[in-house]
């Protein structure tokens, strides 16, 4: 575990799965003794354990970073690509960009934000809300993570916290397109009447 710097208490805002690893570390095993203890995929385990390593909560030992990380231009590539094939319906095509490039980039947002939307695409809504919490927590002005993350959270039945997601995105400045302004703000209607409908349903 990584030292706590700021001196105090706190707590850990974690998803489930990133959870279950933390409390499988023990500080022996390595990555693949890891992987299967929690009877999980490497790639996942390592995805995981390298995102709770770029938010501060753990340290890696020396050389545990994976050799030969993408350089600046070729990630632009694989995001541009990856936007391609996801804008084209091709997920599958898009995830086969997105994993390699997490395994050496688990702190760029922009990859996780493109893994939301490959499982909203699969209809994967709870790896979907994770992903794009995750991207969130890296980064929480990526505003395009905010308006997915409302849908996906309305796929799970969320309906009033995904308005609270849209209303986030509505507010950044740089969200200046008429035509999804007024998309979302229909969704925001439409999912704060059927959740009043909901609450107000006697079962």
């Amino acid at each position: 575990m990584a030292a706590n710097q700021s001196g105090g208490e706190g707590d850990l805002d974690l998803l489930p799965s990133e959870w279950g690893v933390l409390v499988a570390i023990d500080g022996s095993k390595d990555l693949r003794a890891l992987a299967a203890a929690l009877g999980s995929s490497e790639f996942e385990t390592a995805k995981t354990v390298f995102g709770l390593e770029s938010a501060g909560v753990l340290v890696l030992r020396e050389g545990a970073r994976p050799a030969g990380p993408l350089q600046a231009a070729d990630l632009g590539d694989v995001l541009a690509k990856a936007r391609a094939k996801l804008d084209a319906g091709e997920p599958d095509a898009a995830r086969s960009l997105i994993d390699p490039a997490l395994g050496t980039h688990p702190g760029e947002p922009r990859l996780h934000l493109l893994l939301g939307r490959t499982h909203l695409l699969t209809g994967r809504a709870v790896e979907a809300e994770e992903a794009l919490r995750r991207a969130l927590r890296l980064d929480p002005t990526l505003a395009p993570a905010h308006r997915l993350l409302g849908n996906a959270l309305v796929l799970r039945g969320k309906l009033g916290e995904a308005v609270e997601w849209w209303e986030r995105w509505l507010a950044f400045p740089a969200v200046t397109d008429r035509g999804e302004r007024e998309l979302v703000t229909r969704a925001i209607s439409a999912a704060r009447d059927l959740d009043a409908a909901t609450k107000g349903t006697d079962v």
